[in-house]
């Protein structure tokens, strides 16, 4: 058996699930068995609402978990709403896997995810400060593969959220760039995002 503190147990093989919100796992999931819940936090004032949550149960959170553990890669979730956010902010995971050895010389299939430490981040903090303060009124739109789509307006220090959907005026299209960004190259079902 193992404790919580491990990151990635199995219902069916450990002890001590009655200390974890559990509404069950999303559909779709190749690892049913699978429990992740958040059992350390930073910090904690804001975030009660996530201590204990099991994020393998909505299914952006279990997608990007499902595939950590089978390609054995850091993975970005799609765009959600996390449990302690009252107000609409668009937000991502990324996870980066724990495995049960350290050693490089271990054959990548003998390798076992054990757990993964996850950086949580609102898309609003990750726009902050990206202009210089002389840039006042840019709108940006960030779109992932998964057809999701937020505006932002962009002054210097300040990012607004406006809202769901593609707000920018189409006049200025040919000012716009676009950075992509992609994880699980290769493999599987990846997802992109462009600002």
């Amino acid at each position: 058996n193992r404790t919580v503190s491990f990151g990635i147990y199995s219902r069916s093989r450990d002890e001590n699930r009655d200390v974890i919100y559990d509404p069950g796992h999303a559909p779709g999931s190749a690892y049913t068995d699978v429990m992740v819940p958040v059992w350390q936090i930073a910090p904690i004032k804001t975030n009660e609402k996530a201590v204990m949550f099991n994020q393998h149960s909505e299914t952006n959170r279990q997608q990007a978990l499902d595939h950590m553990m089978q390609h054995k890669v850091p993975t970005l979730t799609a765009i959600l709403q996390l449990v302690q956010d009252v107000e609409i902010r668009p937000s991502s995971i990324l996870f980066y896997p724990v495995f049960d050895t350290f050693s490089s010389i271990v054959d990548d299939e003998e390798q076992h995810v054990v757990g993964s430490v996850s950086i949580v981040f609102s898309w609003d903090t990750l726009l902050n400060r990206i202009l210089p303060d002389y840039i006042k009124g840019m709108i940006c739109v960030l779109q992932s593969s998964t057809g999701q789509e937020f505006s932002y307006s962009i002054s210097g220090n300040t990012v607004m959220l406006l809202g769901e959907g593609d707000q920018h005026d189409a006049k200025y299209d040919k000012y716009g760039q676009h950075v992509q960004a992609k994880l699980l190259e290769g493999k599987g079902k990846r997802i992109t995002y462009q600002l």
